[in-house]
């Protein structure tokens, strides 16, 4: 991120972003940032600084016009990582860790963070793992062949939007903590607007969480049992 500068909240023309692939920088699927930033004028080719200590006057960046409600996973490990997207009210940018995507509304993102958070919007990622199923990349391209709800549906959308709503203060356990009860509501709310049987969905969880990759299990070793499910 060329001519910015780390900022804080405070600062006129401070915008947030989202950095982290830690698994302590998001845990909840309303995002939070890990820092701000704020940018700096380029001074022109025959301005004369009088001091390395000039100040450059803040402009509007334009990586401004890239900044989205919803932001995706960049990468992260498939067992300590929480989370595939955030929604948040205000316009974030993305680095490293999470790529915004924008031309969303701030309800689509909820809409859509949900999803892609649940056991089906899991699975079709994790079909776009890349070279390695511990710590795998995504790139843009692996997020185009999800298949997701209808936004333009009034039902849809109020329905997944207020199960982001109902979660936005829920802490998410990591993936090899397995069953809790954000993703069984997350499941639930999917199910209902894609007319899929809810314990179908609940079975793929469960699969999903037995995947040793999932589970923090490396080759030769067995974990304890899995509970059944209640």
């Amino acid at each position: 991120m060329a001519n910015f500068r780390k900022a804080t909240k405070a600062t006129p023309g401070a915008f947030p972003i989202l950095t982290s692939k830690s698994a302590e920088a998001q845990k909840f699927i309303r995002g939070r940032p890990d820092g701000y930033l704020v940018s700096i004028a380029k001074p022109k080719k025959d301005a004369k600084l009088t001091s390395f200590d000039t100040p450059l006057e803040p402009t509007k960046p334009k990586a401004l016009e890239h900044a989205a409600h919803l932001l995706v996973t960049a990468g992260q490990r498939s067992d300590s990582a929480r989370l595939t997207a955030v929604a948040c009210e205000t316009r974030y940018l993305g680095s490293g860790g999470w790529l915004p995507v924008p031309d969303f509304s701030f309800q689509d993102a909820m809409s859509l963070a949900v999803f892609l958070n649940s056991t089906a919007g899991r699975i079709q990622l994790m079909r776009q793992a890349g070279k390695t199923l511990s710590f795998p990349t995504f790139n843009p391209g692996a997020w185009v062949p999800i298949r997701g709800p209808d936004l333009t549906d009034v039902r849809q959308r109020t329905i997944l939007s207020a199960c982001w709503e109902r979660t936005a203060h829920m802490e998410v356990p990591q993936f090899r903590d397995g069953d809790c009860t954000v993703r069984r509501l997350w499941d639930v709310a999917v199910a209902d607007v894609m007319g899929w049987d809810a314990e179908w969905l609940a079975g793929l969880r469960h699969l999903l969480h037995a995947e040793p990759h999932v589970r923090g299990l490396g080759c030769g070793e067995f974990g304890e049992e899995l509970e059944p499910d209640v």
